[in-house]
């Protein structure tokens, strides 16, 4: 009883009932606040259904099984049952944890750890980073991290992508192609990075004044999508 006791803690109660003294079984104690009891305090009704019932003869205990106290905690219970040479129950010993400040240190850590990513279907991408998955039909449009080391993880990111879901080599491209291509990764801000379009004219084999002129037809026509509607007179 003292090793159980120490070793859980102070949350973990500990009690030996004598059987054949039902109105006064409890014969030792440890952590005894749980439940308020202390020696000579009676067998509870579950103690006493066990004593009667033929159910758990052959087992050795009861162990897990949630309850509650008068004053609101919530325990996790086990019993053992103490049986003499015979096989006839002599004791049980009862271990309840009250686990109220384990659920409580579960919620802060709930709390803690929640993300939104974390229902965003977010994965793993070798050791450099985590990149979105953009195959899943179910993937909320929202933004997900790339953790990048440097400037090089960028480019192999985004033309990875560009790579990887085009039809033909990058430097097969019909026009409307390059221009999809190009205003994808104007969403993806790729233009912001110094030197992404003498990279993008390299890779497809076009030159930066293309780049340009894609890219300016581009955003001309978002900024024109974006413009307020006339006002009404």
């Amino acid at each position: 009883m003292d090793c159980i006791a120490n070793v859980v803690g102070p949350d973990c109660e500990v009690l030996l009932h004598d059987v054949s003294t039902p109105e006064s079984s409890v014969v030792a104690c440890r952590n005894a606040h749980i439940t308020g009891r202390a020696v000579g305090a009676p067998m509870t009704p579950f103690g006493r259904q066990l004593m009667q019932s033929e159910m758990h003869s052959g087992t050795g205990g009861i162990y897990n099984y949630p309850a509650t106290t008068e004053d609101g905690k919530k325990l996790k219970c086990s019993v053992v049952f103490l049986r003499d040479e015979t096989g006839a129950l002599i004791g049980i010993l009862c271990v309840n944890v009250d686990i109220t400040r384990a659920e409580q240190a579960k919620r802060l850590l709930d709390d803690f750890v929640r993300a939104d990513g974390d229902v965003l279907g977010t994965r793993a991408q070798g050791a450099k980073r985590v990149e979105r998955d953009e195959d899943r039909d179910d993937a909320p449009q929202i933004p997900r991290e790339v953790f990048y080391r440097d400037l090089d993880d960028v480019w192999d990111h985004l033309l990875e992508e560009a790579k990887r879901t085009s039809p033909v080599p990058l430097t097969h491209l019909s026009p409307p192609e390059i221009e999809r291509l190009i205003e994808r990764l104007e969403e993806d801000g790729f233009f912001l990075v110094k030197g992404s379009i003498n990279v993008l004219a390299k890779e497809i084999g076009k030159s930066r004044y293309t780049i340009y002129g894609y890219l300016r037809r581009i955003r001309t026509r978002k900024a024109k999508k974006n413009e307020p509607p006339p006002r009404a007179f």
